[in-house]
């Protein structure tokens, strides 16, 4: 998902494990967007192709992301 540093959406997009999609989409983010990724399996190749493109990646704990479901 993507929204706004107030927290307001601003689209949600479905990528399966590909990064041309992945880098497509980075880019609509602006300049130097954060990004926060869950750091379950395969997530290193995300995270380099996100750096690759300019993103400052912060890798979150997968017990810590499922909290914010509750």
């Amino acid at each position: 998902m993507r929204e706004t540093e107030d927290g307001i959406p601003l689209s949600a997009v479905r990528i399966l494990n590909d990064p041309v999609p992945l880098g497509l989409q980075i880019e609509q983010a602006g300049c130097h967007p954060d990004v926060v990724l869950e750091a379950t399996y395969g997530w290193y190749w995300v995270a380099d192709v996100l750096q690759a493109a300019g993103a400052r990646v912060h890798l979150a704990h997968p017990l810590g992301v499922k909290g914010f479901a509750y």
